[in-house]
């Protein structure tokens, strides 16, 4: 809780520490791991419930970002950048090595491109 400082909410959510997490424009919520996963939950129930999960990384998921079409951009210490549907898990796009190390940040930009820094 914003105000109070207080945890409103907490689950067992991956098998290895938490390193991002996006609210997505459906009010889901998205979590990415050292597990090499990502998760979408609904987090309207109490615990969430995952919708649907996401395994294609080879190594820890450092960052993850919701592009204007509704898409997902994910990226992590496998130095790749996957483009996956939020909804589905449904892999739409891969770029082998987008970095000569890992990456850390990824930032939607206004005209529905996105910016990735390692």
């Amino acid at each position: 809780d914003v105000n109070t400082g207080g945890i409103t909410l907490k689950w067992q959510a991956h098998s290895d520490s938490v390193y991002c997490v996006k609210v997505l424009t459906n009010g889901n919520l998205i979590s990415g791991s050292r597990d090499s996963t990502l998760i979408v939950w609904n987090i309207t129930d109490n615990p969430p419930i995952q919708v649907t999960s996401f395994t294609y990384h080879s190594n820890e998921v450092f960052a993850v970002e919701q592009l204007l079409d509704g898409s997902v951009v994910s990226a992590g210490g496998d130095m790749n950048l996957y483009l996956w549907d939020p909804n589905t898990g449904q892999f739409l796009s891969f770029t082998y090595n987008a970095h000569s190390k890992a990456i850390y940040c990824l930032k939607a930009l206004p005209n529905g491109n996105f910016a990735s820094g390692s």
